[in-house]
């Protein structure tokens, strides 16, 4: 093959061409020899993968500055193989150290004494020469110590300080030397604070200043849109940037700022870049890792990233597993949509073969991301989520990889209950629980409600664990906390609910003690909304909780609104202030509301609490027959909900209407009144209802079980006959747990109420036997009807 190449005409060979060749020479492993000659020619180093510019330069005839993506190298002659890696002394100090040292040396705690040794004469030479430093050097230093994972701070002060008060060096600075200096200093950062080191400091200082004003320089002479700032330099930055700056609070004056402005000045031009095929995957995990931290959300770079990692795939190209878990992380968090990527992804991900590659992190990550993207493919990832199930996998996850993994499965709704078990058995164990973090424990709790599992034990165990430390919860995690309990709710209720009053007592007391200003408004919501689907009543906190809603008036969502009010309608707790607002907020953006669901909320809370007026239950029944009219199709639960305000407004009502309703809402109701009577009457009877029919048969009680009354839109437990025709029939309800808050003192909940103001509106006599009464008390209840009935 070198005959071949040696009939090339270089001077016929445009330097794109000649890069080309190289690369895909590289990547698709082709002939060696030809490959090497070609890398001879272009001046390639094949074992280092450096570009020496000068030396393509001078074979094509060109200038140096007319070569793209490459740097500034001096130039070299002889064999590539025994050439120095440069002409630097000091640099090559350091590489000598490093070439001559084992890896693994770099990654432990402890250094041998021979190392520390070099490491230090080799500083000692670098500061004694610091004042003949250029750029150069300055990058390959700060590099030196990243790849060797040495903090020296030292060191890295010095050169920094050299650097910044040198103008010379910081002109001298090319695209390449800056995208190295910026990710070396983040990945140092990154490893100081993930070591919890003290040294952490310095990056939030010096680290800080010297890239902000490499920042600077780039801005002043136009460096993100030079010819020799490639796209893989561009991501390096971000990169760097999103480690620097992201995991800690910006400083003011400025600084958050010119960190976007730069962000965004990488986006525009990485974006505007046509040629990308030497951007690898690692560069895309890279830039959407930096976008993610930074908190700086551009689609059409997102979109651009992944349509480069996209044709990599179909080329064939093999993605290292701990990147593409990466890209899947950073593309979660910013929730990226597009379905025909998230697809394509995860088919690589649950290639069997490759599986094995990941680590427990990644494919944690990996699940947490298609949770968060609400990606509800998971049945077609079976070999990721078998993996996941592995005895030695679920032994090696650790506590934040087990969270994750379950907030992730639960985010989507994904219900396997084998899956879920086997992860919870491993969630349990004695040594794993008391280890896991509160926010863990938050997530936990969250991702089992949503995938509506429930094992007793399992629940039992998290809620005592809860209820320990739930002075540690953030307000976040108790608000995630409790909408997990309530989405379990009835499932908790069918047994001892001790645990449950117990953790509900201590995370009510809690929520008192928190200031309001550290909820947002949606947390909030969702504590209101738990309180009501958990029946637990205290009127102190939900007065604290709606004053704390109501403060935010400018920014309320429908959603939010809707949650509290259907709250504060199951308990019955009035707050005028909160009702005008939310009459104000529902009647004023009506037109505005297309969610079905929302509607039939707002009516059924309004009727519930008894301030739904005739002309606004006209409203809400012409909206409803519009979006119903648009094949929203409702659950029974809505047409119960239409059907109870019209209870209300026709038997409650002080002042009902005197004149006839539209046809439109006349057709709804006779839909809604016919949906519900058609719903078959439970045949499933409770023990407590077996009970006190054993009673009413002892007392010769003439009765019929389960029967639906008031024009058969009210389901009953007994209606009893009477004798006497004209006395009133009598209704015996059976009221179980769902009927009264679970803290005592017992409060009867607001549908209860509801439904005792309607029979007896409609004639009939009702008889409440409570579930807490003994034996003794409920037979006492009975008798006393019996002689209510017996003829005087």
């Amino acid at each position: 093959m070198r005959p071949l190449a040696g009939r090339l005409s270089l001077d016929r060979l445009s330097w794109k061409t000649l890069t080309w060749w190289c690369y895909r020479f590289q990547h698709e492993k082709w002939n060696r020899g030809f490959h090497g000659c070609m890398l001879d020619l272009a001046g390639i180093d094949f074992e280092t993968k450096n570009w020496r510019r000068s030396a393509v330069a001078s074979q094509l005839g060109q200038e140096p500055s007319s070569c793209r993506h490459v740097h500034s190298l001096p130039k070299l002659s002889g064999d590539r193989k025994k050439l120095p890696r440069n002409t630097d002394p000091v640099v090559s100090a350091f590489k000598s150290l490093i070439q001559d040292t084992d890896p693994k040396m770099w990654f432990s705690d402890v250094w041998d004494d021979s190392v520390i040794d070099r490491w230090n004469n080799c500083k000692e030479f670098a500061l004694a020469s610091m004042d003949t430093a250029l750029s150069f050097r300055v990058a390959n230093l700060i590099c030196c110590c990243k790849q060797c994972r040495r903090i020296d701070v030292c060191l890295l002060d010095e050169v920094m300080a050299a650097a910044m008060n040198n103008e010379k060096i910081m002109l001298d600075f090319a695209p390449i030397g800056i995208g190295i200096c910026i990710q070396s200093v983040g990945m140092l950062a990154r490893l100081a604070r993930a070591n919890k080191d003290a040294r952490a400091k310095f990056f939030d200082g010096r680290g800080k200043d010297f890239v902000l004003a490499l920042l600077v320089e780039c801005k002043q002479r136009g460096l993100w849109t030079h010819e020799d700032c490639s796209p893989r330099i561009l991501a390096s930055v971000m990169h760097g940037l999103g480690l620097l700056f992201g995991k800690s609070p910006l400083n003011s004056g400025g600084r958050r700022a010119e960190v976007l402005e730069a962000a965004g000045c990488i986006a525009e031009e990485f974006c505007r870049q046509k040629n990308t095929f030497r951007v690898t995957s690692h560069d895309v995990a890279n830039i959407l890792y930096g976008c993610e931290v930074l908190g700086f959300d551009d689609k059409r770079l997102t979109s651009k990233a992944c349509r480069i990692l996209v044709r990599r795939l179909d080329f064939g190209d093999k993605i290292n597993p701990q990147i593409l878990s990466n890209v899947l992380w950073a593309l979660g968090k910013t929730g990226f949509d597009d379905k025909s990527v998230l697809s394509r992804l995860g088919r690589e991900v649950n290639k069997k073969s490759e599986l094995a590659g990941f680590s427990e992190q990644s494919l944690a990550n990996i699940v947490y991301a298609y949770g968060l993207l609400e990606f509800d493919d998971f049945h077609s990832m079976d070999g990721l989520l078998n993996e996941i199930i592995e005895p030695h996998r679920l032994r090696e996850f650790n506590q934040q990889e087990l969270s994750n993994i379950v907030y992730g499965l639960g985010k989507v709704g994904y219900s396997n209950d084998s899956l879920m078990g086997q992860l919870c058995a491993e969630i349990i164990k004695e040594h794993r629980l008391a280890i896991f973090s509160q926010q863990g424990m938050a997530n936990i709790m969250y991702g089992l409600g949503k995938a509506k599992f429930f094992d007793r034990n399992v629940w039992v165990k998290l809620m005592n664990e809860a209820s320990q430390r739930v002075g540690k919860f953030s307000c976040q995690e108790l608000a995630n906390m409790m909408y997990g309990l309530a989405l379990v709710e009835p499932e908790l209720s069918n047994g001892d609910m001790s645990a449950l009053v117990e953790l509900m007592d201590k995370t009510c007391a809690e929520l008192k003690r928190r200031r309001m200003e550290d909820f947002d408004s949606q947390s909030l919501a969702v504590a209101v909304w738990c309180l009501g689907v958990l029946r637990y009543y205290d009127e102190v906190l939900m007065e604290v909780l709606l004053e704390g809603y109501m403060r935010i008036e400018e920014n309320i969502k429908a959603i939010e609104l809707s949650m509290i009010m259907i709250s504060c309608a199951s308990h019955g707790h009035r707050n005028n202030r909160l009702f005008k607002m939310a009459q104000n907020y529902v009647f004023g953006s009506l037109s505005d509301v297309s969610d079905l669901r929302l509607v039939c909320n707002f009516m059924w809370a309004f009727a519930i609490l008894g301030i739904l007026s005739n002309i606004d239950f006209e409203r809400f029944c012409l909206k409803v027959a519009s979006l119903e009219a648009k094949e929203q199709d409702m659950v029974v639960a809505q047409w119960r909900q239409v059907v109870q305000a019209w209870l209300y407004i026709q038997k409650l009502k002080p002042d009902p209407p005197r004149y006839g309703l539209s046809h439109e809402v006349d057709r709804l109701l006779s839909k809604a009144k016919q949906n519900w009577r058609n719903e078959e009457i439970s045949d499933h009877t409770t023990t407590f209802e077996s009970k006190i029919r054993a009673i009413l048969l002892a007392e010769n009680v003439a009765f019929a079980p389960k029967s639906k009354t008031v024009d058969g839109l009210l389901e009953v437990d007994f209606l009893v006959k009477q004798k006497d025709t004209t006395k009133d029939p009598v209704v015996v309800e059976c009221d179980g747990v769902w009927h009264y808050t679970i803290n005592q003192p017992f409060r009867t909940m607001s549908h209860t109420v509801f439904r005792n103001k309607v029979l007896k509106a409609a004639g009939f006599k009702v008889v409440c036997v409570p579930f807490f009464l003994k034996q003794t008390e409920r037979v006492a209840v009975i008798k006393e009807l019996v002689q209510s009935m017996t003829p005087s």
